[in-house]
């Protein structure tokens, strides 16, 4: 029997070297705004499913955690500047997401519907009655993990990198732009732009991939200038610079920046991930799992092997569906290891159900 295991999935963050720690806040609450709004749908089917049975105080109860738990997702999306009617839609669209996947996991039983509802619903009730902790939690560990991720790791010292910077050698003039641009003084990263800006014009490509970043974010040492920034951008992944077209391939693929062109953003996306670069890989895996599983269990793979661990955790998923228990317990073991949160409580949920 498959068991439904969205109700440990939090969220998968691409970890860009100059998104800010509101950004990637962002990008969570947009997540956990999600969960809230399956966990209103489930509330809602068990207050119908309590009618049904005319159990008019469980019932009462279960209509009441809907109306919280929803108003918890209305409020994310406000936070995120969504207007009401915006809410709304994007809240339609994943109560239809939801109900498919309902309905495709209970098959029209009633016995898989009760299980799945009481599965959910115990950790509905965990996020509705400690809200507060739990959202900050999951905020926490994905901007513990992204400071993790971006550590400068250069041990040279600012002296004697300044010191080449000087010589013309522009690989540390980069170096020292690194160095600098991870504090946060605003003062420092327009320093750090400017070593990024000659070390470009030296071809230094991961200069130019850094400096067109900034030129696309607010507060980054520069004035924004979108056209500039796609410019160096482009310029970094025309000198083959794996990075670089592996970012013009999301903006392709997400319409941001860039006008929206799939096929565009897949053939940069493929030749980044063939060049090494693993995360896109794992973007690759994410767009094929909704129709094409068997490909996306070939980019997970390849990602999972080269220890990008949401990967690891996704293809578990995939091979628990399938009923590959052996499989899917190494998996979500690697990717607990690696500090995929979600899968710590997967592997913990099915080893419990094998014993």
């Amino acid at each position: 029997m498959k068991l439904f295991l969205s109700l440990i999935t939090l969220v998968s963050i691409i970890y860009a070297s100059q998104l800010s720690e509101e950004e990637i806040a962002n990008e969570v609450k947009d997540n956990i705004s999600k969960e809230y709004l399956e966990c209103a749908v489930v509330f809602m089917y068990d207050y119908k499913f309590k009618q049904h049975k005319n159990d008019e105080i469980s019932a009462k109860k279960s209509k009441a955690e809907y109306e919280k738990v929803n108003s918890f997702s209305v409020n994310i999306l406000k936070e995120l500047g969504k207007t009401r009617i915006e809410a709304e839609k994007i809240n339609l669209e994943r109560v239809n997401n939801f109900t498919k996947e309902f309905i495709k996991e209970t098959n029209g039983s009633n016995e898989l519907k009760a299980k799945f509802l009481n599965e959910k619903l115990t950790y509905c009730r965990q996020i509705k009655n400690d809200e507060s902790t739990v959202r900050k939690k999951w905020v926490v560990n994905i901007l513990n993990k992204y400071k993790k991720r971006n550590t400068y790791k250069n041990n040279t010292t600012t002296d004697e990198l300044i010191k080449r910077c000087n010589n013309d050698e522009f690989k540390y003039c980069h170096d020292l732009g690194l160095k600098l641009f991870n504090q946060e003084n605003i003062d420092n990263k327009k320093k750090a732009n400017k070593l990024f800006e000659k070390a470009c014009n030296a071809n230094i490509y991961e200069s130019c991939l850094n400096l067109g970043k900034s030129y696309l974010f607010e507060n980054k040492g520069v004035q924004k200038n979108t056209k500039k920034g796609l410019y160096l951008i482009k310029k970094s992944c025309d000198n083959n610079l794996v990075e670089a077209c592996a970012t013009i391939g999301q903006f392709y693929m997400k319409g941001k920046y860039l006008n929206k062109n799939i096929n565009k953003g897949l053939s940069l996306m493929n030749k980044a991930c063939k060049d090494g670069n693993y995360k896109s890989c794992h973007n690759l895996g994410i767009y094929y799992n909704k129709d094409f599983v068997e490909l996306a269990e070939k980019y997970y793979a390849k990602a999972c092997t080269n220890n990008i661990y949401e990967s690891c955790y996704n293809l578990a998923i995939i091979h628990f569906k399938n009923k590959k228990i052996k499989e899917s317990m190494q998996l979500f073991k690697k990717a607990c290891n690696g500090e995929i949160y979600q899968s710590c409580a997967a592997y913990n949920k099915v080893k419990s159900l094998i014993q």
